[in-house]
């Protein structure tokens, strides 16, 4: 093409018919590409490049639309530095992970199609100081002959090794197709109690197969666990960080997130990693998954160390209030800074909590499902609302505007308000006991876990999204499921339907700063079913603790007979029966016998309890014995 601009003349070459013979041979003696598929990429070619010269860039942006290679390979390739993309029979496909002592990448045999998912491996590269090579090298080999022929479905272990040049070992593992914990905890914030139970026991499952051999992991962190779609927690690297890097020093060159869950007795004590400190670290893991963050959220590998030689992790409680009492304290013991108050081995933990199985997998399998769309929407745990030590003051309502007309007869509406006294001391000698006492944490860590599927046909409670909104979608019934939120919470039902939260075993407890019911109905299992199921009785349906309350539009049902059609007939059983709800402000004070000092009454005309704390009620419908 020729052309001419202010005498001068321009030519412009097409496109080259074929990539430079360097680049060919580059990549055929790489294994990464063969002779045919440059001339399937002329194609491409020509529509990167039009008019314009074709350098090796676009011959190797062709390729990467043609699928030959990776983006990660492309990248190596314009670097400069193609020999880093071959080590040993292997060819490195994409990077994994990097940190100060090496990269971790996958890899896979010569020629194999990239969407070929069989044959791929792991492949850690490893950068080791002159001195300690030799002996590290010996460590990592030992390390293959102890775990050769072992095997576990939550955890992995290399099983080669290859030598990488003077000061470079690669080790190689299976690999697992399943993302990071780390990145699963960044996308959706703070896990379900119900997830983290078959995450610690799937993991506690790993962990006493390789204690059984005499080893230990070293680097338990929640980038080392990957959570497969199919439900399985896997921790990777197994073995390799004691074998690189035996004892902790301040001058151990690791990355921000490995000094998470360092045991306070690893540091500066010259020990080497033993079962109590991966327990540490396995609970500090568990922790970080609760709570949203780790236990010492510091930007500074000395100051995370500091804290953990110097301070006691917090009960995870304080930061993730609904975690059931019996995962909170098996957490708080495992991160105890007394290895002896630590449990003794794993299998002591799995003996409490159960060994994981096929349900384990099904469970986590749904929980990773949730993530395939754009807004996860998962279920929140079945927890015990923050368990402190204070008692619940009942403020039983039996006030309810659509029925007021029903109660015509003004000396049962007033023999109705005058139980409200009697049910309130029943349920304050009820409620005594802190949360932390009551059935559901007395059920095996297994069982709570378990809770979280539906059961007898009844919907899980959706969690609250970012703005404190639990919007019932469906009619129900819906399973009781304790709420939490640190700012207002709304639950809801959609429009022009009224959602049934049934009530069995438990009330529903919900804790918030304000709450607000709107067009939901509360009912309780009828007394004939009740006495089949052999239902504990209840002191309320519905626990509230809040400083402001606002419920409209809704309807409670406590126990009512089913021989009963008329919710207006019925005569008030004796203050044993189960009220509709009772409140607890949230910042209540406490005397030294375990009495509230105030109770809030609720003025029946305004709604209001006082002038800081708020209780308004309208169009609600109170039905029940109680």
């Amino acid at each position: 093409m020729l052309g001419k601009e202010s005498g001068v003349v321009f030519e412009f070459s097409p496109s080259p018919a074929s990539a430079t013979d360097e680049l060919v041979q580059r990549l055929t003696v790489l294994q990464l590409c063969r002779p045919q598929d440059f001339q399937r990429a002329k194609g491409f070619v020509r529509r990167l490049a039009g008019d314009l010269p074709a350098f090796d860039s676009v011959w190797i942006d062709a390729l990467v639309q043609l699928r030959r290679l990776t983006p990660y390979q492309a990248r190596v390739l314009e670097q400069g530095s193609a020999s880093e993309l071959r080590i040993g029979p292997f060819v490195l496909v994409d990077e994994l992970g990097r940190g100060p002592r090496g990269t971790t990448c996958l890899a896979t045999r010569p020629l194999a199609k990239l969407h070929d998912r069989s044959g791929r491996s792991v492949v850690k590269r490893l950068t080791i100081a002159g001195d300690d090579f030799s002996e590290s090298h010996r460590r990592l080999n030992e390390l293959l002959e102890r775990t050769a022929g072992w095997s576990h479905p939550n955890l992995v272990v290399p099983h080669s090794l290859l030598r990488d040049g003077e000061q470079r070992v690669a080790t190689v593992s299976r690999f697992i197709d399943g993302t990071p914990l780390g990145e699963l905890l960044v996308r959706r914030g703070r896990f379900p109690a119900s997830a983290v139970v078959e995450v610690a026991r799937q993991l506690l499952s790993g962990l006493a197969s390789l204690d059984a051999r005499g080893l230990v992991h070293g680097d338990i962190r929640l980038s080392n666990v990957r959570l497969s779609e199919r439900g399985s927690a896997v921790l990777v690297d197994g073995g390799i960080r004691p074998a690189v890097c035996p004892e902790l020093t301040i001058h151990a060159s690791f990355s921000l997130e490995s000094y998470d869950g360092v045991a306070p007795e690893l540091i500066g004590t010259g020990l080497a990693a033993n079962a109590g400190t991966e327990l540490y670290g396995l609970g500090c893991l568990l922790w970080q998954l609760l709570a949203g963050r780790p236990p010492y959220p510091m930007a500074d590998p000395l100051m995370k160390l500091a804290a953990h030689q110097t301070r006691r992790i917090e009960d995870v409680r304080e930061w993730a209030p609904e975690t059931p009492a019996a995962l909170a304290q098996a957490i708080y013991a495992m991160t105890s800074p007394m290895p002896e108050q630590r449990p003794r081995s794993f299998e002591e933990l799995l003996q409490r909590w159960g060994h994981p199985g096929a349900l384990s997998r099904s469970r986590l399998r749904r929980f990773r499902r949730a993530f395939q769309g754009a807004v996860p929407h998962l279920a929140q745990p079945v927890a015990s609302v923050t368990e402190g030590r204070w008692p619940w003051i009942a403020v039983s309502l039996f006030i309810a505007a659509g029925a007021v007309m029903s109660f015509a007869n003004t000396g049962v509406r007033n023999e109705l308000l005058a139980l409200t006294s009697r049910v309130v001391d029943v349920v304050r000698s009820r409620d005594r006991k802190p949360l932390a006492e009551s059935s559901t944490n007395k059920r095996s860590l297994a069982t709570d876990a378990a809770a979280h599927a539906t059961e007898n046909g009844l919907l899980l409670l959706p969690p609250p999204s970012a703005d404190g909104v639990v919007l019932l979608a469906e009619p129900g019934p819906y399973t009781v499921t304790d709420v939490a939120h640190a700012g207002s919470l709304t639950i809801r039902g959609a429009t022009g339907i009224t959602p049934v939260i049934h009530v069995g075993r438990e009330p529903l407890r919900i804790a918030a700063n304000e709450v607000t019911l709107l067009n939901v109905a509360i009912r309780r299992t009828p007394l004939a079913q009740a006495a089949r199921a052999n239902l504990p009785p209840l002191s309320a349906m519905l626990l509230l603790r809040s400083n402001r309350v606002s419920i409209e539009g809704c309807e409670f049902e406590t126990d009512l007979n089913p021989a009963t059609t008329d919710a207006t007939t019925i005569s008030p059983t004796a203050a044993s029966a189960t009220a509709s709800l009772a409140w607890l402000p949230r910042d209540e004070a406490t005397s030294e016998n375990g009495d509230s000092t105030r109770v809030a009454t609720t003025d029946t005309k305004s709604g209001h309890a006082d002038s800081i704390r708020q209780f308004a009620i309208s169009n609600t419908v109170f039905r029940g014995s109680g």
